[in-house]
């Protein structure tokens, strides 16, 4: 029973992304796309899994989720090569498009590449899905979507 009403962490694998932004000015440049398998959906518990992937997500009528941004705002640069910021975008999930605002934190490294990690809080209903139940237990009506992206540079 704790496996099924606990606290899940789950992953899923993104497809296709594009990140571009100019140090300079992150604000009016930054531009983030993603597109994600909801397919891949993976928790430790295959019984979780299908009643996310099949009845929460339907993954057959919507194998994808995607994301692309409006705007960045609220940047705070804490040093030459990290810093915060809020992506404003449109989050495509379970057939639906919806706002979604999400604050992050960025790190560029020295070799080219970038790391982007952030949370938001997702309501099953506000996107037509379905709560996730497993044996007529139910879980929580909202799910925290924790995210860490590791970008690389494109040789573009």
């Amino acid at each position: 029973m704790a496996s099924i009403r606990g606290d899940a962490e789950g992953v899923f694998n993104i497809i296709a992304g594009d990140i571009y932004v100019d140090p300079a000015n992150p604000a009016a440049t930054g531009k983030v796309t993603l597109v994600i398998d909801a397919t891949s959906y993976r928790s430790g518990s295959p019984e979780r899994d299908r009643a996310v992937t099949l009845s929460s997500l339907d993954v057959d009528q919507y194998p994808t989720i995607g994301f692309g941004s409006t705007s960045v705002s609220s940047v705070v640069e804490t040093s030459p090569t990290e810093g915060s910021a809020t992506i404003d975008g449109a989050l495509t999930l379970h057939g639906q498009t919806r706002p979604v605002s999400v604050p992050v934190h960025l790190q560029l490294t020295s070799d080219g590449h970038a790391t982007a990690e952030g949370r938001t809080t997702i309501r099953y209903e506000e996107w037509g899905a379905e709560v996730p139940e497993i044996f007529f237990l139910r879980a929580g009506n909202e799910a925290t979507v924790s995210f860490h992206i590791l970008a690389s540079r494109s040789a573009s």
